[in-house]
């Protein structure tokens, strides 16, 4: 019994010191959430894409508002999460949600773009 409080307690006195974020320079993105959020973004688009569009607002946006809490969640640091996301993919799936809540589709598929690292007339290099 004494055993299992004890191991509690040191549990207990250890948690805010193992929940402090890594350094800087050591927040590695998780391959694992990154390619999470970049599958959400893609079936996001893809439903945006289809003819069908119109009807698949709602289901799109649900995938970029998941993406957008992946990229947040894993991204941000304690002391700044009362702060706005202003730049990066985060900020650009944010746009193309509040595009969709304005109807604009396009605009949304622009803002996707944005967000996968392309624009939608840019060239591919040639190797």
């Amino acid at each position: 019994m004494r055993r299992r409080l004890l191991a509690a307690g040191l549990a207990l006195a250890a948690g805010p010191a193992l929940a402090q974020p890594r350094p800087r320079g050591d927040r590695r993105p998780d391959p694992a959430t990154v390619a999470e959020v970049r599958g959400l973004v893609a079936q996001a688009d893809a439903l945006l894409a289809g003819a069908d569009a119109r009807r698949q607002v709602a289901r799109a946006s649900e995938l970029l508002e998941q993406a957008e809490t992946r990229i947040l969640t894993r991204s941000t640091l304690a002391a700044t999460a009362d702060q706005p996301v202003e730049q990066g993919a985060a900020a650009d799936i944010a746009a193309a949600r509040h595009a969709l809540i304005r109807g604009d589709i396009p605009a949304a598929r622009r803002a996707i773009a944005v967000a996968q690292g392309r624009s939608p007339g840019a060239r591919q290099r040639r190797s």
